[in-house]
C-alpha cells in the first residue's frame, strides 16, 4: 500500500513538530507528535528512533527499547540505532544482549568511540574486567579527550584492585572536565582512604559544587571533617546530608558519633534510634546506641542493643569489646572476659581488649595470665603507660619488681595520681615505688 501526498506531509509535519518540542523540553508533547508521525507512516525508522529517545527521557524504558528495536529492524545497518539499542540493554541489565549489539555496531564501523565505550562499560558490569580494560584503552586511543571514558576506566581499574591506576584516570577526568562531579567524588574517597583529609575535603566540595543535591557527598565530607577533628563543621554537613535524604542511615550513624563527642548524648541517641527505625538490621547503629544507653544508666536496654549488634554482625569486634566493658561494669567479670576474648579472635590487634583482659585476670587471681595480656598490650603499644604501671604493681605485690619499670611507673603516677592512688588502694599496696 502506497502513501498519499497528504500522509507524507502529515508524517513530516508531525516529525518536525516532535523534534521542536523535544528541543524545547516539552517531552510529553514530543512523544505525542512522534506517535502521530508513526501513525502516518509506521515504516519511518527515524520516527521510531526519535520516539524511543523521548520515551527514554520520560523514564519509559521498556517502550523506548521496543521502538529502538523497531528502528533497528527497519534500518539494520544504522550504527547510531545499534548503539542506542545496546545502551538500553545495558541500562536494563541485559548485559549479554548489550555486549553483542555493541559488537555488531563495531563490526559495521570500528572507529566509533561511543560503541567501544559502551562495550567497555557492559563488559565491566559483567565482571569481565580485563576485556573491559582493553576496550577502555582502545576508546581512549580513538578519543583521548572524553572525561567520561577516563572516569569509567578508573572505576574498572579500582574494581580490579589497581588503586593507583584508578586514581590517575579520575585525575585525568577532572583535568579534562573540571565539572565532572562523580570524578571529584571518587577522588575525594581516594584521598580519604589514604588519610589525606584536606585534599579529600576539597574534592568532595567540588563534587557538591557541581551536584549540590547529592546527599552522599555531604555525608562523606562530614566524615572527613569529623575524622580531622573539625566537629562543628562536620555537624553542619551531616545536617545537610540528612535534609537532602532523611533515610541516609550511614550519615545518621556517623552524625550520632560526632554529637556524642561534642557531649550531646541525647541527640546522638535520637540519631541512632532513627537509623535503626529506618534500617532495623543496622548493626553499627545498635552497637553505638547500646554503648550510649549504658552510659545513661539504661543498663538492660544497653545490653540488649549490644547483643543485638552481635546477633546481626557476629564478627563485630567493637560490639563484643563494649559488651565486655558493660559486663565488667555490672560486676560480671567472667562474661566480660569471654566477650574480650571473642573480640580478640576477630581482631587480635585490639589493644584495649588485651589490656582489659589483663586487669580482669588479675582480679580473678590469675597474675601470670594478667602479665601475659599486659605484655601483649605493650607489644602492640610500647608506650602504653597503664600496662607498664599494672605490670609493676603486680610484680611488686609478688616482690618481683623489675627496676627498669620504675621510671615508667613513677611517670604514670605523676601524670595520673588520683587513678594511681585508687589502683594501689584496691590492690592493698603502698603508693610509692
Amino acid at each position: 500500500m502506497s502513501m498519499t501526498s497528504m500522509d507524507f506531509e502529515d508524517q513530516n509535519s508531525y516529525f518536525a513538530l516532535g523534534n521542536r518540542l523535544q528541543m524545547e523540553g516539552r517531552v510529553v508533547e514530543a512523544i505525542s507528535a512522534f506517535r502521530n508521525a508513526i501513525k502516518s507512516n509506521p515504516y519511518q525508522a527515524s520516527a521510531h528512533f526519535n520516539l524511543a529517545g523521548a520515551l527514554h527521557l520520560n523514564g519509559q524504558s521498556d517502550e523506548a527499547l521496543k521502538h529502538y528495536r523497531e528502528a533497528q529492524r527497519l534500518n539494520p545497518s544504522d550504527v547510531p540505532t545499534l548503539i542506542n539499542v545496546a545502551n538500553m540493554y545495558r541500562e536494563m541489565g541485559l548485559l549479554d544482549d548489550a555486549v553483542n549489539t555493541y559488537r555488531d555496531a563495531i563490526i559495521l564501523k570500528p572507529d566509533v568511540p561511543s560503541a567501544h565505550l559502551g562495550l567497555a562499560m557492559a563488559l565491566s558490569a559483567r565482571g569481565l574486567l580485563d576485556a573491559a580494560i582493553d576496550e577502555f584503552r582502545l576508546t581512549i586511543e580513538l578519543d583521548p579527550e572524553n572525561a567520561d571514558t577516563h572516569f569509567y576506566y578508573g572505576n574498572t581499574l579500582h574494581a580490579k584492585g589497581d588503586v593507583d591506576g584508578a586514581f590517575a584516570q579520575w585525575k585525568d577526568a577532572v583535568q579534562l572536565n573540571g565539572d565532572h562531579g562523580r570524578a571529584h567524588f571518587n577522588l575525594g574517597s581516594a584521598y580519604y582512604n589514604v588519610g589525606k583529609f584536606e585534599m579529600a575535603a576539597w574534592h568532595y566540595r567540588e563534587s557538591i559544587r557541581v551536584t549540590p543535591d547529592n546527599p552522599e557527598a555531604y555525608g562523606y565530607l562530614a566524615d572527613v571533617l569529623s575524622d580531622s577533628g573539625q566537629h562543628d563543621l562536620a555537624i553542619a554537613e551531616y545536617r545537610k546530608a540528612i535534609k537532602l535524604n532523611p533515610k541516609q542511615v550511614e550519615s545518621r550513624n556517623n552524625f550520632g558519633l560526632v554529637l556524642r563527642l561534642k557531649g550531646h548524648l541525647d541527640a546522638a541517641i535520637a540519631q541512632w534510634e532513627e537509623a535503626i527505625r529506618l534500617k532495623p538490621n543496622f548493626a553499627d547503629a545498635h552497637h553505638n546506641l547500646g554503648a550510649a544507653l549504658f552510659i545513661t544508666g539504661n543498663v538492660e536496654q544497653g545490653l540488649y542493643e549490644l547483643r543485638e549488634a552481635i546477633r546481626l554482625a557476629p564478627d563485630h569486634a567493637w560490639a563484643r569489646y563494649n559488651l565486655g566493658v558493660a559486663y565488667n561494669q555490672v560486676g560480671d567479670i567472667d562474661a566480660a572476659i569471654a566477650s574480650w576474648q571473642e573480640a580478640l579472635l576477630i581482631d587480635p590487634n585490639m589493644i584495649g581488649a588485651h589490656f582489659n583482659l589483663g586487669n580482669a585476670f588479675f582480679k580473678r587471681g590469675r597474675p601470670d595470665a594478667a602479665m601475659t595480656k599486659w605484655r601483649e598490650t605493650l607489644a602492640h603499644n610500647p608506650d602504653h603507660p597503664w600496662a607498664r604501671f599494672n605490670m609493676g604493681g603486680a610484680l611488686r605485690s609478688r616482690h618481683r619488681l623489675d627496676t627498669k619499670m620504675k621510671p615508667m611507673i613513677n611517670q604514670t603516677i605523676k601524670l595520673k595520681p588520683e587513678m594511681a592512688q585508687r589502683i594501689f588502694a584496691t590492690q592493698g599496696m603502698p603508693t610509692e615505688v
